[in-house]
């Protein structure tokens, strides 16, 4: 079963901070999804925040719906798009434990909640990419970690080389494991933020339910990304320079996959357009998440600030991009193998060693009619 439906997008807008000390660059119609900044207004599926929705319905109204498909079969992805001190790690909740708010200790909740009622095993993993390179955050201690290696399948299926997958029985056990690689994310003080994410972060919760009749395998992106920030604002130099510009070099690239998905080129082409997912390794990871197998939300973290007007102007114009991406989810469906079947193809196929032992060399014997002809042509 497939179903091709856009990307959802939804904005949320944090509160005004007291050390800002400035007033709001950003409006909300009331009861409507549309924002206005300066002259420019734009509409979304969903606005949270400064006269919009409450954030405490961000579950509900975003990521409830995906963690229900994600049960049905479905991939889904949850990312969360924004400036750096816009409130991305807060929303999603990476740096909180299973009592905290945001959005993934919620998603753990429910996920164990729907888990009693259906027969099912959840595994886990924890990425980041810090400096364009593939890290495990499960992984166990080492002095230096070994980045990991991207690879794609025949069939283009994104795989990664050595990642660790932990199956977890409790929610308490997948808490502990968010708290852990959390721990050893990359992060730093600068100027905008005491805590600062250096790296994107990519939570994936896989799902297999087992029926009479079927196998589901879906999974469920959770992505917190670093934000986007400008150097002379954030007081940046020698390591956390050099890990702006990598951060901001992937988020430029994800945003031209965006504006490309989204934007009128690809119509101009038909649909027959390249869409430069190679360019980095955070487009190729949610290469199925924007334009692929997946229901996706995109939560567009924003700062109400005057001081911030154009890096929030500029989140909301990608933001008003990736409402036109389409998605094509697929049900993940896995036939449950037949013992019956399984049995026959077993005893039909000869194993390595059976198959050593019956070998037989084709030997060529002469017959008496050959050695006769020898004879009688020989002097």
């Amino acid at each position: 079963m497939k179903s091709t439906e856009p990307v959802r997008v939804a904005v949320n807008i944090r509160p005004l901070l007291t050390s800002e000390g400035c007033t709001d660059c950003i409006t909300v119609t009331p009861d409507e999804p549309q924002v206005h900044i300066g002259s420019h207004t734009f509409t979304y599926d969903l606005v949270f925040g400064n006269g919009g929705l409450p954030f405490s319905q961000i579950y509900h109204r975003c990521v409830a719906p995906l963690v229900e498909d994600l049960f049905r079969g479905y991939n889904a992805t949850i990312l969360a798009y924004g400036q750096t001190a816009s409130g991305k790690s807060y929303t999603m909740g990476t740096n909180c434990g299973a009592d905290g708010g945001g959005i993934i200790p919620t998603v753990m909740e429910d996920v164990f909640t729907r888990v009693e009622a259906v027969k099912s095993q959840i595994r886990i993993s924890f990425l980041e990419i810090y400096n364009e390179e593939i890290y495990d955050l499960l992984a166990a201690s080492k002095p230096s970690r070994a980045p990991i290696r991207i690879r794609e399948t025949n069939s283009g299926e994104i795989t990664l080389q050595g990642v660790t997958e932990v199956q977890v029985k409790t929610k308490e056990e997948m808490s502990s494991y968010l708290a852990r690689g959390s721990s050893t994310r990359a992060t730093g003080i600068t100027n905008m933020n005491i805590q600062s994410s250096r790296s994107h972060a990519i939570f994936t919760i896989s799902v297999k339910i087992t029926t009479a009749e079927e196998t589901l395998c879906a999974k469920l992106r959770l992505v917190d990304l670093a934000g986007s920030e400008r150097a002379n604002r954030t007081g940046a130099d020698g390591i956390r320079l050099k890990e702006g510009r990598h951060i901001n070099s992937s988020l430029l690239a994800l945003g031209n996959v965006i504006k490309i998905l989204g934007g009128n080129e690809r119509k101009k082409k038909k649909g027959v357009c390249h869409i430069p997912y190679r360019v980095s390794k955070l487009t190729r990871l949610l290469q199925d998440s924007l334009g692929g197998n997946s229901k996706t939300v995109m939560i567009a973290c924003v700062s109400p600030a005057i001081t911030d007007v154009e890096e929030t102007l500029s989140t909301l114009r990608y933001a008003n991009y990736a409402r036109n991406i389409k998605n094509k989810a697929v049900v993940q469906k896995q036939k449950p193998s037949t013992p019956c079947f399984d049995a026959m193809v077993k005893e039909l196929t000869p194993s390595n060693s059976d198959a050593k032992n019956k070998t037989v060399v084709q030997k060529h014997t002469p017959s008496s009619d050959y050695y006769a002809m020898v004879k009688e042509l020989t002097p």
